[in-house]
């Protein structure tokens, strides 16, 4: 059975979530393979998978997204 490369990388991204860099190294080489249509089912894949779900990607301190890192939003408190 031959699996398509959309598969392959969805699989790789499962695999490499504990560590965000590893996975938006492959999230960015999966798009740049991929054809333009691929390449939107997995940004919906990912976006629902990790971001929607709130899954954190093995960072506690720092949100994420599509394995990117997100700055906190929260604004220092003055003093």
């Amino acid at each position: 059975m031959k699996t398509s490369y959309l598969e392959y990388y969805k699989l790789i991204l499962d695999k490499v979530s504990f560590d965000s860099e590893i996975w938006e190294k492959e999230y960015k080489k999966a798009l740049s393979i991929l054809t333009a249509e691929e390449a939107f089912v997995l940004k919906n894949w990912a976006y629902n998978k990790y971001f929607k779900s709130k899954r954190n990607l093995g960072i506690k301190s720092e949100r994420r997204h599509n394995g990117i890192s997100l700055k906190s939003l929260k604004s220092s408190k003055a003093v």
